[in-house]
C-alpha cells in the first residue's frame, strides 16, 4: 500500500502502540486500535453503499471523536472527504454539498435538520460505542450508525483499487469574494507530507498531548489531527465558550502543545474576559512545551502577553494558505529579535517574493509571496478561471511545476526573514501613498482596548476621495473614540488616519473564524 496515504498514518500508529490514547473528548476516549477499528467499520459501510475511488464524503459534526473516525474511514474506503463547518448556514451547506457532488453524508444528529434536502446516502453518526440511545430518523431513509454498526467487522477493508499519493484526499472550502466558498483540491500526498513537515519542526512525539480547539474544516485544525496521528500522540478535543476557559484545561490534561488562531489569543489576552496576568500569581503550565499561532499576525502587545503567560513554552509563529497549506514559520529562538516576522520557508517548500513583472525583489522591497515546491494543491474544484489566476507556472525560467500566487504582500530582510505587509487586494491608495490596512489596525489595537480592528477604504460622501474606515470590535464603553483619534495622530501619518471609526460588539466572521472583510465592506 502506498506510504503517502492518510490512513497509513493511522495504521502505523495503531500497530506501533495500539493501547495509546489517540483521541479524547467530553464523551470519552479512543485508543489507536479503537480508532482504527471504528474507521474500518465505517469504511466498509461506505464501500457497501458504492463509494467510488476519490469520491467525496461530506462530514457535518462538531469537533469530536466521530469526526476523526469519519475522516480516516473515508480514506480507508478509497474516497476523499469534505469537512463541513457547524457554523455554516443551510444555504452554505447546500452550496458545498451540491458543488462537490457528494452522495454520502455523515452527520451528527443535532445537525440533521440543516440538511434535510440531501438526496444521497445519509448516516447519523452519534455514539461510536454501545450503549447508545435510539434516534428517530426521517422518511428519506437516513440510517442510524448505532443501529447497523454491529453488522460491519473491524478488519481493514479490501480496497477495490490501490490509491496513490496523487489521488484526491480532501476538498477544503474557503471563503470566496463572491460569498460562495471555493473548494481547494488537496491530494493524499499533501495531507501526509504536511503532517510530517509540521510534526518535524514541532518535534512531535508519542508522549505529546495536544489540545484541539481548531475546526477540522480549517487546514491547520486538520493538520493538527494528522500530525498527532503521524506521531502517535494524543489529541484532546474541546469546545470552549470563553478563551480563558482553556487555561484550566491546559493543566488538567497536562497539555504539551497548544495551537491557536489570532482571535483566540486576542480574546485570551485582551478585552473583558482576558486571563489574569498578575505578577503576584504567575501562571504555571509545567507540561506545556510549545504554543503555535496561524491565521493572521498577532499584535505586539498580545505577543508580549503570550510570552509572559507561557514563559517556559516555545512560541511558533506560522503563516500559510489553504492552497499551499503551510508556507513559513518563525523558529522560537528568533522570536525575541524579530517578533513581527512570519519566518522563512518550512522544510520541503520554497517561497519567493516577486514584483509585478515576475522578478524576485531584493531585501527591503515589497512583493507578492509565491509558494513553490511541495504542498501546492491541485487547484479549485470546477473553477478554471480562479485556478488559472492563483495556480500558475513557476516564474523562474529554469524551474518547472506550478506555484501558488498568495495575494499577500511581504518583504524580506537582509537575513531572509519575511514580514507580512498586507493583502494585495486590500492596499489603500491614499494621498499618493500605498497604505497597508494592517498597519492602521495594529496601531488602533495598541491605542485602545478593542480586541479586533479592520481598516479599509471607501469613497467619501463629499467627493471622490477615498476615506479610510476603521471598525473596532469592542464593548462601547471600553473605547474612548476621542482619545483613540488623538492617540492615532501620534502613531500614524496624516494620510493614514481613518476618517471614520465605528464600534461593533462583534464583527462578522467566516466559518473558520476569520474576520469577514467582504461582509464588512458590504
Amino acid at each position: 500500500m502506498d506510504s503517502e496515504l492518510l490512513h497509513q498514518l493511522l495504521i502505523r500508529s495503531a500497530h506501533t502502540n495500539p493501547d495509546a490514547l489517540a483521541l479524547r473528548d467530553e464523551a470519552g476516549d479512543l485508543s489507536y486500535s479503537e480508532l482504527l477499528e471504528e474507521a474500518c467499520r465505517l469504511a466498509k459501510w461506505l464501500l457497501d453503499c458504492g463509494l467510488d475511488r476519490g469520491e467525496p464524503v461530506a462530514i457535518l459534526m462538531e469537533r469530536r471523536r466521530e469526526q476523526a473516525v469519519a475522516i480516516f474511514a473515508s480514506s480507508l474506503a478509497g474516497g476523499s472527504f469534505v469537512v463541513l463547518s457547524p457554523q455554516h448556514k443551510p444555504r452554505q451547506l447546500q452550496h458545498i454539498l451540491s458543488h462537490c457532488g457528494a452522495r454520502f453524508l455523515l452527520v451528527q444528529p443535532s445537525f440533521h435538520g440543516r440538511v434535510l434536502g440531501f438526496k444521497g446516502h445519509s448516516l447519523l453518526l452519534d455514539s461510536l460505542l454501545p450503549p447508545c440511545r435510539p434516534i428517530a430518523v426521517d422518511e428519506a431513509g437516513t440510517l442510524c450508525w448505532c443501529a447497523i454498526r454491529s453488522s460491519f467487522e473491524p478488519e481493514l477493508p479490501s480496497l477495490a483499487t490501490t490509491l496513490h499519493g496523487d489521488d484526491l484526499g480532501t476538498i477544503i472550502y474557503t471563503s470566496g469574494s463572491t460569498g460562495l466558498a471555493k473548494g481547494v483540491l488537496i491530494p493524499q500526498r499533501n495531507l501526509v507530507r504536511g503532517a510530517e513537515i509540521v510534526g518535524g519542526y514541532l518535534n512531535l512525539r508519542a508522549e505529546d498531548r495536544l489540545l484541539g480547539v481548531l475546526s477540522f474544516a480549517f487546514d491547520y485544525g486538520l493538520n493538527q489531527l494528522t500530525s498527532a496521528v503521524h506521531a502517535g500522540a494524543s489529541l484532546v478535543l474541546h469546545d470552549y465558550f470563553l478563551a480563558r476557559d482553556l487555561v484550566p484545561l491546559l493543566r488538567e490534561e497536562a497539555i504539551t502543545g497548544f495551537a491557536g488562531l489570532r482571535p483566540i489569543w486576542l480574546a485570551m489576552f485582551q478585552g473583558r474576559f482576558a486571563v489574569s496576568q498578575s505578577q503576584d500569581d504567575p501562571p504555571n503550565f509545567p507540561a506545556l512545551r510549545y504554543v503555535t499561532n496561524t491565521g493572521g499576525t498577532i499584535p505586539s502587545p498580545v505577543l508580549k502577553a503570550m510570552r509572559r503567560y507561557f514563559p517556559a513554552a516555545e512560541i511558533y509563529l506560522m503563516y500559510g494558505l489553504t492552497e499551499a497549506f503551510r508556507s513559513t514559520y518563525l523558529p522560537p529562538l528568533e522570536l525575541p529579535q524579530r517578533p513581527t516576522s512570519i519566518g522563512k520557508a518550512i522544510p520541503g517548500v520554497e517561497v519567493l517574493v516577486i514584483d509585478d513583472k515576475g522578478q524576485e525583489v531584493g531585501p527591503g522591497e515589497e512583493g507578492e509571496l509565491i509558494h513553490a515546491g511541495e504542498l501546492v494543491a491541485r487547484g479549485y474544484l470546477d473553477d478554471d478561471e480562479a485556478t488559472s489566476r492563483v495556480f500558475r507556472p513557476d516564474p523562474r525560467p529554469a524551474h518547472q511545476g506550478m506555484v501558488v500566487y498568495s495575494g499577500d504582500v511581504v518583504r524580506r530582510d537582509e537575513e531572509g526573514f519575511l514580514y507580512f505587509v498586507s493583502r494585495r487586494d486590500e492596499l489603500i491608495k491614499a494621498a499618493g501613498h500605498r497604505v497597508s490596512p494592517t498597519e492602521i489596525e495594529e496601531a488602533a489595537l495598541r491605542c485602545c482596548a478593542a480586541t479586533q480592528a479592520v481598516a479599509f477604504a471607501r469613497e467619501a460622501e463629499e467627493g471622490h476621495n477615498l476615506e479610510i474606515v476603521l471598525i473596532l470590535e469592542a464593548e462601547g464603553e471600553t473605547v474612548d473614540l476621542r482619545a483613540l483619534r488623538n492617540a492615532l495622530r501620534d502613531e500614524l501619518p496624516s494620510y493614514m488616519l481613518p476618517g471614520s471609526i465605528r464600534l461593533e460588539a462583534r464583527l462578522p466572521r467566516t466559518a473558520t473564524g476569520k474576520i469577514d472583510r467582504a461582509a464588512l465592506r458590504r
